[in-house]
């Protein structure tokens, strides 16, 4: 248990760092409390579960989110986010290398108009004086 404690204090410490990089990149603010939160949700997850930040502890992390109802576009936002995150920490060789990938989305086909509903759109409003 102390190890799983003592890996989430250092990884609260890296996501520190990285935001400190990031803010002096010139991040914008609302992009770094972006990270933050989505960053503090991933650790909090990997905390609970006893997980380790590594490949399989970030898959376990894409079900969590897969498996909570979250639509594709929602998951692949967390991951977008996370993904930063985790390839700095690997350039910083706090982790090793993986390979980070988006959720498919299925693509939603939407009804098509009509031909009298299209020739009312493209109809000039009336105009009343």
């Amino acid at each position: 248990m102390k190890k799983i404690q003592k890996n989430a204090v250092r990884f609260d410490n890296l996501k520190q760092d990285f935001l400190d990089d990031k803010k002096y990149s010139g991040t914008a603010e609302a992009t770094l409390n972006g990270y933050r939160y989505d960053i503090t949700r991933f650790l909090k997850f990997l905390s609970d579960e006893q997980l380790a930040v590594n490949e399989a502890g970030f898959k376990r992390y894409v079900i969590h989110l897969t498996d909570s109802g979250m639509t594709a576009n929602s998951v692949n936002h967390y991951i977008r986010s996370v993904k930063v995150f985790l390839y700095w920490c690997m350039e910083q060789d706090e982790i090793a290398p993986f390979k980070i990938k988006m959720v498919k989305a299925q693509e939603t086909i939407k009804d098509v108009y009509t031909q009298e509903e299209l020739c009312a759109l493209i109809q000039p409003p009336k105009r009343t004086v």
